[in-house]
């Protein structure tokens, strides 16, 4: 026999990725918009993390991200800032092409 079903943790683990895809949407406006993208870029080429971070700072991200990059993407892994110290968070990642020959 199963438990008594709860959706409380489902309900507000939807409403923290709300918040994270309105963070992903600012980003890709910002990267569409102006000339963000081509930092994040050449930041990325030479592993400059610490830029990407105060980069995505200074357009307004808020949330907790995790950067990746290889030859051909570069991957944003988000989570929200409120209690980080929770085990399982709700999380949206978010991977970007920037070399489609690799």
């Amino acid at each position: 026999i199963f438990p008594e079903i709860s959706t409380d943790t489902f309900i507000n683990s939807a409403r923290e990725v709300n918040v994270l895809l309105r963070e992903a949407v600012l980003l890709s406006n910002q990267i569409i918009q102006t000339d963000i993208g081509r930092q994040i870029m050449e930041s990325a080429q030479k592993s400059d993390t610490d830029k990407i971070q105060a980069l995505l700072r200074e357009i307004g991200i808020k949330q907790n991200v995790q950067i990746s990059y290889t030859p051909h993407s570069i991957t944003f892994q988000t989570t929200p800032i409120e209690n980080p110290s929770l085990g399982l968070q709700t999380t949206l990642t978010i991977k970007l092409i920037w070399n489609k020959t690799f």
